[in-house]
């Protein structure tokens, strides 16, 4: 009786053994390449609930405990289909080999039937051209290849012909400022406003930055000689030995500094600018040897280019609805030892070119109502530019030979504009109207003293060492212009949102 009891209780505790026993599910993950996927997750369910949970390792593997028993495997991963499979866990259950597939990309294309739909929106209307910030920081950052490069996207846009016309801040004509200072750029392919007084291919319009909520500085420095440029192939000394390199030399400073001076009433930002460059040019001309025959002759003659530059604009808020704009800009510019005419040009035929431009604007802006806007605009600005000869002789051009003798390119113009604008807006749903009176007072001086002394042509060399010339040329006649000449003008300019597909413009102006 002992031995059958001792029998049965060494047969329940080995069954309570085996079905105490808990099981493990294990294996790895590839996908279709055969590589090994790590950071899969993975999830065992039981009547639709997750009785367990776990992720892959670093070389695939996964290994998660369970109760012997029927189970819904689940794998999931990014970019990868979730793989499922029942399987059976037991206590012997070996490890599972998975592959996950790609999942499919699917790429829904609407067509409607506007695709020839055109928005009379500004940012993306047919009439006008936005360049955003992106395409501003890739602009040149010398102010005059910034100039040329805006007038020939304006010309092809506009058909202006590199012609365009620069509206900055709302004041026609005025130097285009550093890119630093320009937030948005507006081409307009449509010349037909009556806001301007003519018709204005590729008209140009810039705004620029405001002092901004937070301080904001910059300074750069840029620094270059000729000490890694290559000797000029033409330029040989009087024995004919190469020469050194022709000195170039390089400055350009420039600093900006923008932020609140009252916060959330007055701001400002201040730019200025020093640039020196000296580049060289290269005579190569054919000159009366002392054996009375022609003479190669080549020589470098440096060309400082100054440039001195200062920008200040200010914006205060009057009130709540009522806001200030002041905006001064001052430009010092000297161009040094200046030849035109060509290789042949010699020294002697130099002149010297200085540029003097300033302008002061101020503009009041009133939110009157949700729809209606009070502007007005009062700008002033000075240009002067001279032109003077370093020598004062009568000109020699001799044909494909050399040009010497004086440079006769005596200039000087003095020109003062005083413009004030008085304008209206008003913005409705379908229904936009801008209405105004411009009045410009001009004060415009100049003396233009060309070829005064006289120029003689010879045909050759030859002829010039003989003293016969081909012809002599010289301007004769008042070089003086001096006038004042007042110009009032008003406008209503109406632009009516028809229908979602048509929106229609007109206007009409006067001017005394």
């Amino acid at each position: 009786m002992r031995r059958n009891s001792l029998a049965l209780l060494l047969t329940l505790l080995a069954v309570t053994t085996i079905y105490g026993q808990s099981a493990k599910i294990k294996g790895r993950v590839l996908d279709s390449t055969g590589s090994v996927m790590p950071g899969v997750q993975i999830k065992l369910y039981q009547n639709d609930k997750i009785v367990k949970e776990g992720t892959s390792t670093g070389t695939g593997e996964f290994e998660i405990p369970a109760e012997p028993g029927d189970y819904k495997l689940e794998l999931a991963a990014p970019d990868f289909d979730t793989y499922t499979e029942m399987v059976k866990v037991t206590s012997d259950m070996g490890p599972l080999s998975i592959t996950m597939s790609l999942a499919q990309i699917v790429q829904d294309v609407e067509v409607t039937e506007t695709r020839n739909e055109i928005s009379i929106d500004p940012d993306s209307s047919l009439q006008t051209t936005v360049l955003g910030k992106d395409f501003i920081e890739a602009l040149p950052d010398n102010e005059d290849e910034l100039t040329q490069y805006l007038q020939e996207i304006a010309g092809s846009r506009g058909g202006a012909g590199g012609n365009a016309t620069f509206v900055i801040d709302g004041f026609t004509g005025g130097r285009v400022p550093p890119k630093d200072q320009i937030q948005e750029i507006r081409i307009s392919n449509n010349p037909f406003s009556s806001e301007f007084s003519g018709v204005g291919y590729g008209r140009t319009e810039i705004i620029t930055k405001a002092g901004t909520g937070e301080y904001h500085g910059l300074l750069n420095f840029e620094f270059r000689n000729q000490a890694l440029n290559a000797r000029d192939p033409f330029f040989t000394t009087k024995d004919g030995s190469p020469a050194i390199k022709p000195p170039s030399e390089t400055h350009n400073y420039q600093t900006n500094f923008s932020g609140p001076i009252i916060r959330n009433r007055l701001s400002l930002n201040l730019n200025a600018r020093h640039f020196l460059n000296e580049n060289t040019n290269t005579i190569r001309a054919i000159i009366p040897g002392s054996d009375g025959t022609g003479q190669n002759f080549s020589a470098p003659v440096v060309t400082p280019n100054r440039n001195k530059n200062l920008n200040a604009r200010s914006q205060f808020a009057i009130n709540k609805n009522n806001t200030l704009y002041v905006n001064y800009q001052n430009q010092h510019q000297q161009r040094l030892n200046q030849l035109f005419g060509g290789p042949t040009t010699l020294a002697d035929r130099a002149s010297d070119n200085v540029v003097r431009n300033s302008e002061f604007q101020i503009r009041e802006t009133a939110v009157l109502t949700k729809s209606l806007v009070h502007e007005v605009r009062f700008e002033y600005r000075k240009d002067f530019s001279q032109t003077t000869p370093r020598v004062a002789l009568r000109a020699i051009n001799v044909l494909d030979s050399f040009n010497g003798g004086g440079g006769q390119n005596n200039n000087q113009s003095n020109n003062r504009n005083s413009e004030f604008s008085n304008l209206l807006m008003y913005s409705g749903a379908k229904w936009t109207v801008k209405t105004g009176f411009q009045g410009v007072y001009r004060m415009d001086y100049s003396l233009q003293e060309n070829n005064f002394i006289g120029t003689f042509t010879f045909s050759s060399l030859a002829e010039y060492l003989a003293g016969t010339p081909l012809q002599f040329t010289q301007t004769r006649g008042n070089p003086l212009l001096d006038v004042n000449q007042l110009e009032t003008a008003s406008f209503i300019q109406n632009d009516w949102k028809m229908t979602k597909k048509f929106n229609l413009s007109f206007g009409a102006r006067y001017e005394a």
